[in-house]
């Protein structure tokens, strides 16, 4: 969980994502450190989960704008030196979370 909550510290950020919750900032994080640990089956067997409870596994979801931009903005963030991402994924990179970040984002809208 450290990845996910430095994951959510890296969103607040981000311009407007005041308004989203801190529970699903650190849900969208879990996807996001799921995949940079290189589990992406994990994270996508989280998805009907998430749909059944409600939890966003999408920027679009959390009404914060997904621009290349604010991508980096929160993977440099998330990435510092001091960041407890770097407990989770010690070899995490800004490339590598924006990757991550890409690929949960083309995760399905709903899941099957």
């Amino acid at each position: 969980m450290s990845g996910a909550h430095a994951l959510h510290n890296g969103l607040t950020q981000v311009p407007g994502s005041a308004a989203t919750m801190h529970g699903d900032k650190v849900a969208y994080g879990v996807l996001v450190q799921l995949v940079a640990e290189g589990k992406e089956a994990e994270a996508r067997q989280l998805l009907a989960y998430y749909d059944s409870v409600g939890l966003p596994h999408s920027w679009k979801q959390m009404n914060i704008e997904f621009t290349d931009e604010n991508l980096w903005t929160v993977a440099e963030y998330t990435t510092q030196p001091d960041s407890t991402f770097l407990s989770a994924v010690p070899n995490a990179t800004p490339q590598m979370l924006v990757d991550a970040m890409r690929v949960v984002e083309e995760f399905p809208a709903e899941a099957a």
